[in-house]
């Protein structure tokens, strides 16, 4: 368990300072006027941010994780969350993605998660599947 938190709390760490290597370029030209020529402008313009890695959406949603994958992003949730009493439980592979169980220390359940393949809840994901599918059959016709 302690073996766990300290990884869970390394990628955390790494996680938020590469962010805040990320949000800092060092360009302050721009910053603040109406010109429309600041960080969020080059952000429309390149579509993503600049510098960094930048994952469109049919790639994040076509992204498949195994059981201990998802234990792992999930426990880093809950980790982030603050909570430490409660934990991830089971973690069942299903037809449509994985069932996960939070449970408290003591393995009351707490709540039971549907998550796509790729994470996400899993309403949320067919939602995006069918607005997805939707704007391809408009730009087809």
């Amino acid at each position: 368990m302690m073996k766990r938190k300290l990884l869970l709390s390394t990628l955390l760490a790494a996680t938020v300072a590469s962010a805040g290597a990320l949000a800092f370029d060092g360009d302050t030209k721009g910053r603040g006027d109406c010109d429309g020529k600041g960080p969020k402008h080059e952000m429309r313009e390149h579509g993503g941010f600049k510098g960094g890695k930048h994952m469109d959406r049919r790639a994040m949603m076509e992204r498949k994780f195994n059981a201990d994958q998802i234990n792992t992003l999930v426990s880093a949730r809950l980790l982030m969350q603050g909570n430490e009493n409660i934990k991830v439980g089971k973690v069942t592979p299903t037809d449509s993605g994985f069932n996960v169980t939070v449970v408290t220390q003591d393995n009351s359940l707490v709540e039971e998660l549907q998550l796509a393949p790729n994470g996400m809840p899993l309403e949320k994901f067919e939602r995006m599947q069918q607005r997805m599918q939707e704007r391809a059959e408009a730009k087809a016709s």
